[in-house]
């Protein structure tokens, strides 16, 4: 067994000053106040807030690099993973009450959208780097046991209904694709937000395949939830088209662009994940 004081501060315990003292047990980091003689236990190091425990990190005989280091580490340790979600959460319900004011304010929910997205993905990020060898998706990876046909229902399921939820966004940005046979005509509009927002949906519940398939399930996967959503979308939409040959390239070749789109934004997301998880470690 290992230890180290790290600093001093206010024992949260019993309110008395001491040493923050860290010490490794069976690979373990637990912290410890210690008051003279006496001994106080906090609990395990990812359950401690030392951001707020240590006063002074100078009390001992810290290199410069290594007091930034750890002033770093704490800010890693002590994220809050709930005011993030809800931070995300409340950015995105933002952009649906600004949405309503009309077309006007739609750069303004396209950007909350955005920002709500990249708060998701850093904290898919700080969630794998910090609980991944102890969590691995559980409930997700439960549904993936049973087999990937169950998991994929349940992914295009999930995908479909974030994208009609999204779908009332107003946005600037759309891709409209337009379907016409003699006098009849479909218009389908798909605005930038829902493809945002379905894309991290898809980025969440791909990394459970990531972690225990693989690479190539992985992308099999995430060209294949968008394909068979829009497909099946466009397929439906241009149902009354007399042309055979116009509703078949209506709903075959149209859904091309939304589904590039969404692919391309999802392993971009992934890439960041990644990229975060990468700054962590350094």
């Amino acid at each position: 067994m290992s230890s180290r004081a790290v600093g001093r501060g206010v024992c949260p315990k019993c309110g008395r000053e001491g040493s923050v003292v860290l010490k490794e047990l069976s690979g373990k980091i637990y912290v410890y106040f210690k008051h003279g003689r006496k001994w106080c236990y906090l609990g395990p190091l990812e359950n401690v807030d030392l951001s707020k425990v240590i006063v002074d990190l100078g009390y001992h005989t810290f290199t410069t690099k290594f007091a930034e280091y750890f002033r770093s580490y704490l800010e890693k340790v002590s994220m809050n993973y709930a005011a993030v979600f809800i931070i995300a959460l409340a950015l995105l319900l933002s952009a649906y009450g600004i949405s309503t004011g009309g077309y006007v304010y739609g750069h303004i929910v396209l950007t909350l959208v955005i920002l709500s997205s990249l708060v998701f993905i850093t904290l898919i990020a700080f969630y794998e780097k910090k609980y991944l060898s102890k969590a691995k998706y559980e409930m997700l990876s439960k549904i993936l046991e049973q087999g990937m046909f169950q998991y994929i229902v349940i992914s295009f399921l999930t995908f479909a209904a974030v994208s009609f939820a999204s779908m009332p966004l107003t946005c600037p940005l759309k891709i409209t694709l337009t379907g016409k046979a003699h006098s009849y005509g479909v218009v389908m509009s798909i605005p930038l937000t829902s493809i945002i927002l379905s894309s991290t949906c898809l980025t969440a519940m791909l990394r459970p395949i990531w972690f225990n398939k693989g690479g190539k399930y992985a992308i099999a996967y995430v060209v294949a939830i968008p394909t068979i959503f829009y497909i099946t979308l466009f397929t439906i939409a241009g149902a009354h088209l007399r042309s055979i040959i116009e509703w078949l390239f209506f709903s075959a070749v149209m859904p091309f662009a939304p589904i590039l789109a969404v692919i391309v934004i999802t392993l971009a997301q992934t890439y960041l994940i990644s990229l975060i998880k990468t700054i962590l470690s350094t």
